[in-house]
């Protein structure tokens, strides 16, 4: 007998999508499926569209509006199968995306959860990047160290894991968490389990400005990554993790998370897990960290006590003491001086994927369907570094 697999699908006024993402899954070649679609309070014609499709193996439940994590959890709660992967309700699964992963974890039982390859792909469909190209390699095994730095799966239809283990975990989707809760998630199950990969295409993952990780005020994704991190740094695994990963860790949440927000950077600055980085790799991100607000003009004096600690935890690093030594005599042409260097040194980074399929979309002739807001996921680009 087959293995039953349970697909999830949240939903949250998907009227104009959810059509093509349950008929991706009918035409499924592995046919041993159930499909649960939690609808999170839809406004729309979302329940109307479900119930056209009769097949007995697609349940429609209906919850009043909760938030992603909360449909999600609905889900994992109602599953069946042996094993789990999701579906946003405005992507399509690939015809073999069930087949590849099934055969992977009949095939390697020690195997908990295996990730595949996949397309982001404009609001109309058309395919912008794969996967892998927007990846740090494809990580298998412990993939923690990896997970710190992105949540790089594309999208968690990417991903099949076996219920068992989550069950056995109690692991469910953070409900407090709207944007980040998938990375969230997999960062904790990483802590007990190791993940494969195969490479072959699983899923089409629409990008589109409506969509939840698009349209969500930049404040409140910024306040849910932050307590992604936070939970992150708060786990016993995170002390294993390799220091340069560490480092790329902090770079990200220092510079980009936690960005215009001095009260929660010196927090960070002061933590057991920044000051068991090395001495010289602390001082380079204090430095760094400093010099936004120099550049900015923003926060100067503790920007410039930053760079004097930093000058105390490396008093032989000439970049760190020139700049130190700089801001003390005159913040202003210390800024100036590092705004040339970085046009000098740090060239335009390259647009996101969401930013290259929005060029495409925009560029494109009309379509009759215009994006509604969904639940979907979310990888961050990679910043440039920045070293003066």
């Amino acid at each position: 007998m087959d293995t039953l697999v349970t697909i999830s699908t949240p939903v949250y006024n998907g009227a104009n999508y959810i059509g093509r993402a349950i008929e991706s899954v009918l035409n499924q070649g592995y046919q041993a499926w159930e499909l649960i679609v939690v609808d999170d309070g839809s406004l729309d014609d979302t329940a109307s569209i479900v119930k056209r499709y009769p097949d007995p193996r697609i349940r429609y439940v209906y919850q009043t509006n909760q938030g992603q994590s909360a449909a999600m959890n609905h889900g994992l709660d109602l599953a069946r199968g042996d094993y789990i992967t999701s579906l946003d309700a405005d992507d399509w699964l690939a015809p073999d995306s069930l087949t590849c992963r099934v055969d992977h974890l009949n095939a390697h039982p020690a195997c908990m959860a295996v990730y595949g390859d996949g397309w982001y792909c404009t609001a109309s469909g058309e395919p912008v990047m794969r996967f892998t190209e927007n990846r740090p390699g494809n990580p298998t095994g412990d993939i923690y160290d990896a997970l710190v730095v992105s949540c790089f799966f594309g999208t968690g239809a990417a991903v099949m894991l076996r219920r068992s283990r989550i069950d056995a975990l109690h692991l469910r989707y953070d409900p407090l968490i709207a944007m980040g809760q998938d990375w969230d998630f997999w960062a904790r199950l990483a802590e007990h389990v190791t993940f494969d990969f195969v490479p072959d295409l699983t899923v089409y993952y629409r990008l589109h400005a409506a969509n939840m990780t698009a349209s969500m005020a930049s404040e409140k994704k910024a306040t849910d990554l932050i307590q992604v991190k936070r939970k992150m740094l708060a786990s016993e695994r995170f002390a294993r993790v390799a220091p340069s990963q560490q480092s790329a860790f902090f770079y990200n949440y220092l510079l980009h998370d936690l960005g215009d927000r001095p009260a929660e950077q010196a927090e960070a600055l002061s933590s057991e897990p920044f000051r068991a980085l090395p001495v010289r790799e602390q001082a380079r991100l204090m430095r760094l960290t400093a010099t936004t607000y120099l550049l900015a003009g923003r926060h100067v004096s503790l920007a410039t006590e930053w760079l004097r600690q930093a000058r105390r935890l490396a008093p032989d690093d000439a970049k760190t003491r020139l700049i130190a030594q700089a801001a003390e005599v005159n913040p202003r042409l210390a800024a100036l001086a590092l705004s040339g260097w970085r046009r000098q040194v740090n060239p335009a980074s390259p647009p996101t994927v969401l930013e290259r399929a929005l060029a495409l979309e925009n560029a494109a002739p009309a379509h009759d369907t215009q994006p509604r807001a969904t639940n979907g996921s979310h990888r961050e680009r990679q910043p440039q570094r920045f070293d003066p």
